[in-house]
């Protein structure tokens, strides 16, 4: 099973459709890069944290378990994680730290 760890910053919005409360680390919504026809699960490790709120900034580490993304994803890419059908946040990856 390939894993894929990297390092970003993440904003989880702010307004009415978005997440009312917080989350901790374990957290797996769907991330989408660059496509919204394809997503893919990942899971949310806080860094500086107990909770993420909504509003707030902050690097995290996220790791995948999707062979597809092992060579398409990089540094400096954006992308958007969701529950269900709401978009609740968007990210940039700032360091690809294992690719097995």
């Amino acid at each position: 099973m390939v894993k894929i760890i990297v390092k970003a910053t993440i904003t989880l919005y702010n307004y009415e459709k978005s997440r009312k409360t917080p989350f901790k680390s374990g957290y797996r919504p769907l991330f989408s890069f660059g496509s919204d026809e394809y997503y893919t699960s990942g899971q949310i490790q806080l860094l500086d944290r107990d909770a993420f709120f909504p509003g707030d900034t902050a690097d995290v580490q996220i790791s995948f378990l999707e062979e597809l993304l092992n060579n398409s994803i990089s540094v400096g890419e954006r992308f958007y994680f969701k529950e269900v059908k709401d978009i609740l946040g968007e990210g940039i990856i700032i360091e690809i730290a294992n690719r097995n």
